[in-house]
């Protein structure tokens, strides 16, 4: 069994990791199709462990992203948990998915994410453009960021 010091360190670390993505810098014409790294680091937690993270991981989480992004404060936590809840409820089913299935689910979890962003800004009148590309990034970008969590899962012997 692994402590829950542990469980904690590497959500932290891995957080980190995403806010760190996040924040970094990219070209202008790249910057609409920048993934959405802190749902796909909850998602790939909540399949992994789901007793261990779950909504309340996904709240500190958005809260933390929104006074990260400047954006209203309680809007990623909202839309960060739909998609833990969501994922809790298939977890297992996810697990066992074949790859095209798992990138299927990934994009309809990253992309429910970007909608109720998007309608969640328009109704506090904070509202840019919206796009789908990043949930589409995700896609791209879901197997390597497995591996990447997948070797803090085995370097810190999380079981």
């Amino acid at each position: 069994m692994s402590s829950p010091i542990r469980f904690a360190a590497v959500f932290v670390l891995s957080l980190y990791l995403g806010f760190l993505l996040t924040t970094l810098a990219m070209p202008a014409p790249l910057n609409w199709i920048r993934p959405n790294w802190i749902p796909m680091i909850i998602i790939f937690w909540i399949i992994q462990f789901p007793a261990v993270f779950g909504l309340l991981s996904a709240v500190i989480a958005g809260v933390l992203f929104d006074v990260l992004v400047g954006a209203p404060l309680g809007l990623h936590a909202f839309t960060f948990s739909v998609v833990a809840f969501l994922t809790l409820l298939m977890h297992r089913r996810i697990k066992f998915f074949n790859v095209w299935q798992q990138l299927g689910i990934i994009f309809v979890l990253t992309g429910t994410e970007r909608l109720l962003a998007y309608w969640l800004s328009i109704l506090v009148g904070d509202a840019t453009g919206f796009t789908m590309w990043p949930a589409i990034s995700n896609l791209v970008l879901w197997l390597p960021t497995c591996a990447a969590l997948g070797a803090f899962q085995r370097l810190f012997n999380l079981r």
